[in-house]
């Protein structure tokens, strides 16, 4: 009984001492930990990754299609909350953690060759490029084995002399032939290869949207989240920025751009024809400049 539960507490001590890391991207992207893909990275751009072990974790940015637009290694400390925040064609930005010593350099495409739109292969990429030879299937694909180039040339061959020579000899001897061999081979395990994923596309929802407009004189830099997920942030200094939201009231969080603390809280009334310009700062809690009545701190 006695050696029960000291194994529960130490269990319990190392889940406890896990760290949570915390991954934003500038659009719904996918995310992968150690090659493994969090399925609740798709469709949102907040992903939290709870019970993250100690020690060295290689995180990487894929587009919706399979293409790996970033990746890097980072120590991962005992019992952190760890945020990694990716921007297209830049390094991880990254608190509470360091990147891993001795690593290989941080894997990212250009700027120029990640698209706007989510789920679109990058325009520009060539076959030779890392993005794309990573999202190559690991096996032989159809076409190969029709060019010659798959691991079994006998079939492909066979295949190539009827095209080349469209015989009633070729047709009944190499065809035959072929086909024989690339039954065996499909018997035998042979890989060709995963068909390639579709592309999909972000729809947004048929709903009425309104215009915010959030201004911010000075200070700290500031990101604005509704319900759990990042609108909008605002840099050091006198900075502003107009959001799209969903009509009706909207309970947003105004966070720190330097640790993501909660900074305030509130309900902010969204109109589809009256713009709302909201007053924000790292110090003070927003206030409404045209009409006050529409928002309310909590």
């Amino acid at each position: 009984m006695f050696w029960r539960l000291c194994v529960m507490f130490l269990l319990s001590t190392a889940a406890e001492a896990a760290s949570r890391v915390v991954i934003s991207t500038p659009e719904p992207l996918q995310v992968f930990v150690d090659g493994m893909m969090v399925p609740t990275s798709i469709g949102t751009i907040r992903t939290s990754i709870p019970q993250v072990t100690e020690g060295e974790h290689t995180f990487a940015v894929h587009s919706l299609t399979g293409v790996r637009l970033h990746a890097e290694r980072v120590l991962i400390p005992d019992g952190a909350d760890v945020r990694i925040q990716y921007i297209p064609g830049a390094a991880f930005t990254i608190s509470g953690a360091e990147q891993a010593p001795g690593g290989p350099p941080p894997s990212s495409l250009p700027a120029s060759q990640v698209s706007n739109a989510p789920g679109v292969v990058p325009q520009g990429v060539g076959s030779a490029s890392p993005s794309a030879t990573s999202a190559r299937p690991a096996g032989p694909t159809a076409g190969d084995v029709l060019e010659g180039s798959a691991v079994s040339t006998s079939r492909a061959s066979s295949l190539q002399r009827v095209m080349a020579s469209p015989t009633p000899t070729n047709i009944l001897t190499n065809s035959a032939r072929g086909l024989r061999s690339m039954t065996a081979g499909a018997q035998a395990g042979t890989n060709f290869g995963d068909a390639p994923p579709a592309a999909q596309a972000i729809k947004r929802a048929n709903v009425v949207y309104g215009t915010a407009v959030f201004k911010k004189a000075g200070g700290g830099p500031i990101v604005i989240y509704e319900d759990g997920h990042m609108i909008t942030q605002l840099g050091p200094g006198p900075a502003e920025t107009s959001v799209q939201l969903e009509v009706g009231r909207r309970e947003l969080e105004i966070r720190s751009g330097v640790d993501y603390q909660v900074l305030f809280t509130g309900d902010l009334q969204v109109d589809q024809l009256h713009v709302e310009e909201l007053n924000v700062s790292d110090t003070a809690a927003p206030t409404a400049s045209v009409r006050p009545w529409l928002w309310s701190n909590h």
